[in-house]
């Protein structure tokens, strides 16, 4: 509010020095007429601010069509199977795991 202010009264300003038909002091009626386009000014950027998520929804899903469903059926992971049996078997057996080496 008070930035929407600022910029009121430094439009009117401005306005004043050109060759505008203003007072540099505004009368009663001027103050108020700023103080409603304040207050209107806003109220429109705060609404704007809250319709912008669902319109820019809305915007999408009618740029890129209908939204497709998705599916609800779950593939089972498989693991792969290895070429050769022992050398599976061998891979399980033989451990990693050894005495710390000596530095």
């Amino acid at each position: 509010m008070a930035a929407l202010g600022a910029g009121q009264v430094a439009a009117h300003f401005a306005l004043t020095l050109t060759s505008h038909m203003h007072s540099a002091v505004p009368a009663v009626p001027m103050v108020a007429a700023h103080a409603a386009a304040t207050v209107v000014c806003a109220l429109l950027i705060a609404n704007a601010e809250r319709l912008y998520g669902p319109l820019v929804h809305v915007w999408r899903v009618v740029l890129r069509g209908e939204p497709q469903p998705v599916s609800a059926a779950k593939t089972a992971h498989l693991p792969a199977r290895p070429a050769n049996p022992v050398d599976a078997l061998l891979r399980a057996s033989i451990s990693r795991r050894g005495p710390p080496v000596l530095v």
